[in-house]
C-alpha cells in the first residue's frame, strides 16, 4: 500500500517515512502530499529569499500562475517572457513590424504610439491609420470663405464678388465700380468710360455692385 504515502515511501530499518515529488510538501499527517503554491507570498523568490508577492526579486516578474506541482510565469500585454521563463521584456512593436501603424511608430513600455506626417491625422477607428486631415472641417483651414481639401493640404477660394488676398486665406471685396473693372464690352476703362457696366452710376456693395 506504499505505506499510505501519497507519493513516495522510503523504507528504513523497522519503519518508513513518506516524501513528496518536487512542487509538493508533506502535510501534518506525514503521509499526504499537498501542492506548494509557488505564487503565494514568501515563496520562490528569484534570489531564493523569502519576500512578498510584490517584491522586485519575485521569481515571476509580472504574473505567476500556480499549477499542480509547479508554476508558470506570464507577462502583461506588450511584453514577452525571457528565456529564463521568469522575467519579462518589452516588445518593440515598431521594429518587429507588428504595430499596424501606417506611417510613423514610437515604442513605449508595453505599447506603442502611431505618428502621422504633417497634413494627416490618425483615424479614430483604429488609431493606427493616417488619413488626410480635412482642413475644411478643422477650423475651415482659416479660410474666410471656402476651404478646398487636397491630399495632405488645402487651399482657399472666395465667393463671387470677392478675391483672395496675398495671404491666400482672406477674401476681399472686389470693387466692381473701380477703374478697369466690369466694362460692358469686357475691356478696361475709367469710371467715366462710356462702356462701363453701369452706364451712369455704379455703387459698389459687398460681393457685388448696383
Amino acid at each position: 500500500m506504499n505505506g499510505n504515502c501519497t507519493h513516495n515511501c522510503v523504507n528504513t530499518e523497522g519503519s518508513y517515512y513518506c516524501t513528496c515529488d518536487n512542487g509538493y510538501e508533506l502535510s501534518d499527517d506525514k503521509h499526504t502530499c499537498k501542492d506548494i503554491d509557488e505564487c503565494s507570498e514568501g515563496i520562490v523568490m528569484i534570489d531564493g529569499s523569502d519576500g512578498g508577492a510584490g517584491s522586485d526579486d519575485l521569481r515571476c516578474e509580472q504574473h505567476c500562475d500556480n499549477t499542480a506541482g509547479g508554476y508558470n510565469c506570464s507577462c502583461n500585454s506588450g511584453y514577452s517572457l525571457d528565456d529564463n521563463n521568469q522575467t519579462c521584456s518589452d516588445i518593440n512593436e515598431c521594429t518587429e513590424g507588428i504595430s499596424g501603424c501606417s506611417d510613423g511608430c514610437v515604442n513605449t513600455p508595453g505599447y506603442f504610439e502611431c505618428l502621422c506626417p504633417s497634413g494627416f491625422t490618425l483615424s479614430y477607428q483604429d488609431n493606427k491609420t493616417c488619413i488626410d486631415r480635412i482642413e475644411s472641417v478643422d477650423m475651415n483651414g482659416n479660410c474666410t470663405h471656402n476651404c478646398v481639401n487636397t491630399e495632405g493640404s488645402y487651399y482657399c477660394t472666395c465667393d463671387n464678388g470677392y478675391e483672395l488676398s496675398d495671404d491666400k486665406h482672406t477674401c476681399e471685396d472686389i470693387d466692381e465700380c473701380s477703374e478697369e473693372i466690369v466694362m460692358i464690352d469686357g475691356s478696361g476703362g475709367g469710371v467715366g468710360s462710356d462702356d462701363l457696366r453701369c452706364e451712369q452710376h455704379c455703387d459698389n456693395t459687398a460681393g457685388g455692385y448696383n
